[in-house]
């Protein structure tokens, strides 16, 4: 007996080139544009307004700082002058003072970098060789 091999179901849905990649013309930006929900400029104003929030602000810092690994983390506690404890602390478990300290330890590092690079250039391209004589 042979057996009849399973072919996979493909849909037909159409899919727009913008949803696979930039736009191809001027056709498929139109496509987006007269497809997309309009908002009134009340709306719009207010979607603007709420990326310059203090919250907004906090919740990128947040992100940022909960993606730093643990050395990263333990660097940015010496130079803000926090304890070990702090190093695995939760971002939202921080004072209003120990936040702070973390944004002065914060500028008190892009200080020392802009040292070096504005007399060695960017430090990304430093090698430790570039240190010994």
């Amino acid at each position: 007996m042979s057996q009849t091999a399973l072919k996979p179901q493909t849909h037909s849905a159409e899919v727009h080139p913008f949803l696979r990649g930039q736009p191809k013309s001027v056709a498929d930006v139109h496509v987006v544009t007269t497809n997309a929900p309009k908002k009134s400029a009340l709306e719009s104003i207010a979607a603007a307004k709420s990326l310059f929030t203090h919250e907004h602000k906090r919740n990128k810092l947040k992100l940022v700082y909960c993606t730093l690994d643990e050395e990263q983390r333990r660097m940015l506690c010496f130079c803000a002058g926090l304890k070990q404890l702090h190093v695995s602390m939760s971002f939202d478990d921080f004072t209003q003072e120990e936040a702070a300290k973390i944004a002065t330890g914060l500028k008190m590092m892009a200080g020392v970098v802009t040292r070096f690079e504005n007399m060695a250039g960017p430090v990304g391209r430093l090698n430790p060789s570039n240190f010994c004589s």
